[in-house]
Parts: structure tokens; C-alpha cells; sequence
């Protein structure tokens, strides 16, 4: 946490893995953007690195698969 941002990170070891997140750590009172970065094996990008925006809050429940040998970072920013 740096101010009103967070930053979470997963990994995973050679078994890919479900996440269910549920940022109940986010200001019950602010809506936030997420910025997702992800690993995406269909991205002609040299990373592979797929970078979303989306709206959350401190109810949401956001869902991910997250490959083996991968991982995923997300920034969480007050609007």
C-alpha cells in the first residue's frame, strides 16, 4: 500500500492455480481502477503481458486463472 493505491501480486509454481479475490481491504466508501497485468500465451507481444482496466470496489469478487509458471499483478487506484 502506497497512499490510497494497493498493490497485490500472485504466483504460481508449475500447477496453474484459481484465484478468487475479494478486496474487502479497498476503502468501503471509493471506487477504484484496477489495473491487471496478466500473462496471455494468444499475445503477439514479445511479454505476452495483457494489461485490463476495470472499476472495483471493496464488494467486488474478481476471478482469475492464472497459468502455471505465471502469475499476475494488479494496481488498485482511487478514482
Amino acid at each position: 500500500k502506497s497512499g490510497d493505491d494497493w498493490f497485490l501480486g500472485s504466483l504460481t509454481a508449475t500447477q496453474p492455480k484459481q484465484l478468487l479475490l475479494k478486496p474487502d481491504f479497498l476503502d468501503a466508501e471509493a471506487a477504484y481502477e484496477a489495473v491487471i497485468y496478466s500473462y496471455d500465451p494468444e499475445l503477439t507481444s514479445s511479454t505476452k503481458v495483457k494489461i485490463e482496466k476495470i472499476t472495483v470496489t471493496s464488494t467486488s469478487e474478481l476471478q482469475f486463472d492464472i497459468a502455471g509458471n505465471s502469475g499476475l499483478a494488479i494496481h488498485f487506484q482511487k478514482k
